[in-house]
């Protein structure tokens, strides 16, 4: 007698022996035991899942003599028949082989007679997305209004490929792949039978290699016990099954995580000295990889590994963080398809595996961002903060306001001084222009604690942005003349009073701060005053921070300085006499010359308005693309540099959404009067007499007229 392989051998004879799919045959059974069964069903589903025996099995039951049952008896003869695939009312065919228009015209043939004894004649379809179209044409009508005798059955591995003609036709069933750990319990149930020796670890290898079909295992043992025979280790079943041995697996991860570039070369030469392909290699060691990330995020090892191998994968786990090793994930398993086309797969994956050997690894944001703390306070010369709680209570050490004194001298004579630093007092002198800011037998300001140093310089953008935002005053480190540091009636207040210091006198540049030739002057005969008070949490622009705002600019609405032209008339090539629309148009003519890209982005805007100091420009919903290109801060900063130059004063850009009311644009306006010339020469060309004298001598029309541009 023939040997039967294990996998026809141990083919399912009943519903419950089907592995894996219980949500179809959970929906078979009722549909029979209701009497609900449809005419046709679809089982579609990767290979060797169980399609056809679950079409078989439901052929048994619809033509056992004891149903229609989802419990055929299996002993009488049209259940022995269909097993044995010789029943004359259950009809397979092979839908590679069978699936030209004639091979359906013969089957429609046959649906027409009824069954010669079952109660059913049942057309089993395998592979069925091999049929042609003109085959599925010619099915159509048949599978929609079927003979009450006929069910169809079909299986496929690829359903998209069926017209949707057929899919509405049918009702469909999804197999899934088997699930590992019920793939070694069938495995283990069948070795037990047979009277196999095997581990459980062997056979987790089987189940992994087979992919999710239990035909492709059940071929694997028989190829272990061909190899090996009826006793099977774990080494022989690597060996046989063409495996990697997970050793070999785990060293190489081990020498990826500890960044080991030498012991990663020697461990690549012996895996090439025993055969293994670099391909295969790189399959395992993604896999092992894997594995690693998954005990990261969900804290055990996956449910196809045994305790000794999920204590390693624990431990190496370890050495590295989950980014790192979702990194490291990536380029193994991005490298894999790399050594399909590589000319040499071995000095591929050399390379890949030690370009991933030197990869930096990861570091989250709150890693990045304790390190810039750590920067920031060595900058100030302090040590971190300890706790937001130690904060609070430096902040709340400071002198109140109410303890202040009430006679502050003078200021007209105080300047800045920079602020404390590392070094002993006697080493701080201060400079020969900038006396101290404190008078003598007043006590100094309370240094600026370490956690303020961001906030300060936050404050001096702030500052310095100020007077555009709100149309006051340039901001600076003293009181305007003549004013006072007091609000109201209750003394001082805002945001510098926690400091207590005298007001210090109007800015002027000294010999040590120059300005440079291409920035705009200070203003003149203006007097600094302090920052308007912050609102909430924002913390105040310090008084003893070391830096001078270098470059002020006023707005408008500002009193003094160049935005009521105390300064002179700005140096640009814009005229105020023209109207704003040719202005605007002059200063796109300009910057076309400088920037073409830029000019062409402002152009499809529409302007809003055009103002001393800044310009806006709306767009449409439609004209998207051509803000999104301006909205960067290095494009938004080349482009008001290129106005402040033709206008002659730094000038902002605004971008907006444009008004529903707003007029048309440069370019649209452009677009028009190209569209009007164009009209306008061509009808002038077909009414010129030397036109109209050539069509009349020669007998022809005008079939199309080209208009140049205008250079």
């Amino acid at each position: 007698m023939s040997y039967l392989v294990l996998a026809r051998k141990w083919r399912p004879q009943a519903f419950g022996d089907v592995t894996g799919q219980e949500h179809v045959v959970r929906t078979l059974a009722n549909a029979i035991a209701q009497g609900r069964l449809a005419h046709a069903f679809l089982l579609c589903g990767p290979r060797g899942v169980g399609k056809t025996t679950t079409a078989r099995l439901l052929a048994r039951a619809l033509n056992c003599e004891s149903g229609p049952t989802a419990q055929p008896c299996g002993t009488c003869v049209p259940c022995r028949e269909i097993v044995a695939g010789s029943s004359v009312d259950v009809v397979e065919i092979d839908g590679a082989s069978n699936n030209g228009v004639d091979s359906v015209r013969e089957l429609r043939e046959a649906a027409r007679y009824l069954p010669q004894r079952d109660r059913h004649k049942v057309f089993i379809i395998d592979e069925v997305h091999m049929l042609s179209v003109a085959a599925f044409n010619a099915l159509l009508k048949t599978l929609e209004e079927p003979p009450p005798h006929v069910k169809f059955i079909f299986a496929t591995t690829d359903p998209q490929k069926l017209p949707e003609t057929i899919l509405s036709r049918v009702q469909r069933h999804n197999f899934r792949r088997v699930p590992a750990a019920k793939m070694v319990g069938r495995l283990r149930g069948i070795c037990d039978e047979e009277g196999i020796t095997i581990s459980d670890r062997s056979l987790g290898l089987i189940a992994r290699q087979a992919d999710g079909g239990m035909r492709d295992a059940l071929s694997l043992l028989d190829q272990l016990l061909s190899s090996v025979g009826m006793e099977i280790d774990d080494a022989s079943a690597e060996e046989a099954l063409g495996l990697v041995d997970r050793t070999v697996v785990h060293a190489v991860a081990d020498a990826l995580l500890d960044r080991d570039g030498k012991r990663m070369v020697e461990l690549l030469a012996g895996v090439y000295e025993r055969g293994i392909e670099a391909k295969r290699l790189c399959e395992e060691l993604a896999l092992q990889l894997r594995d690693l990330v998954y005990v990261k995020a969900v804290g055990s090892a996956p449910a196809d590994r045994g305790d000794a191998e999920e204590q390693a994968l624990r431990e190496q786990a370890a050495k590295a963080d989950p980014e790192h090793l979702a990194r490291l994930f990536d380029r193994v398993h991005g490298s894999i398809r790399e050594l399909s086309f590589a000319a040499q797969p071995r000095l591929a994956l050399e390379v890949a595996l030690l370009s991933a050997v030197h990869m930096a690894p990861a570091q989250s944001l709150a890693a990045v961002a304790a390190r810039l703390e750590a920067v920031a306070a060595g900058l100030a010369g302090n040590a971190p903060s300890q706790s937001a709680q130690a904060v609070g209570t430096r902040q709340a050490a400071r002198p109140p306001a109410a303890a202040r004194s009430q006679g502050a001298p003078s200021a007209a004579s105080a300047a800045p001084v920079p602020p404390a630093s590392p070094a002993p007092p006697a080493a701080r002198q201060p400079t020969p222009h900038a006396p101290s800011r404190q008078p003598m037998g007043r006590p100094s300001s309370p240094p600026v604690p370490e956690d303020d140093l961001i906030g300060q310089v936050e404050a001096l953008a702030r500052a310095r942005a100020a007077p555009r935002q709100a149309g006051g005053r340039a901001p600076g480190r003293g009181a305007p003349a003549g004013g006072s540091d007091d609000e109201g009636e209750g003394g001082s207040s805002g945001p510098f009073a926690a400091w207590d210091e005298p007001s210090p006198p109007p800015f002027a540049p000294g010999p040590e701060r120059a300005f440079r030739g291409d920035e705009p002057p200070p203003f003149a005969g203006a007097e600094l005053q302090r920052a308007p008070a912050f609102r909430g949490n924002e913390t105040p622009f310090p008084p003893d921070f070391p830096e001078i705002p270098s470059r002020i600019f006023a707005p408008e609405a500002s009193p003094g300085g160049c935005a009521t032209n105390e300064c002179g008339e700005p140096a640009g090539m814009d005229d105020p006499s023209l109207g704003i629309r040719e202005r605007w148009r002059r200063a796109l003519e300009w910057l076309r010359g400088k920037d073409s890209m830029a000019c062409t982005f402002l152009s499809e805007g529409r302007l809003a308005w055009l103002r001393e100091g800044e310009v806006a420009v709306g767009y449409s919903r439609e004209q998207a693309f051509f803000r999104s290109q301006l909205e960067s801060p290095a494009s938004r900063s080349a482009v008001e540099e290129l106005l402040a130059t033709y206008f002659g004063r730094p000038t902002r850009l605004r971008l907006q959404d444009a008004a529903e009311d707003a007029g048309s644009s440069v370019a649209e306006e452009d677009r028009r009067s190209r569209d009007d010339r164009a009209r306008r020469l061509r009808s002038e060309a077909r009414e010129h007499p030397s036109v109209l004298a050539a069509l009349s001598v020669f007998g022809g029309e005008i079939d199309g007229i080209d208009v140049l541009e205008e250079r």
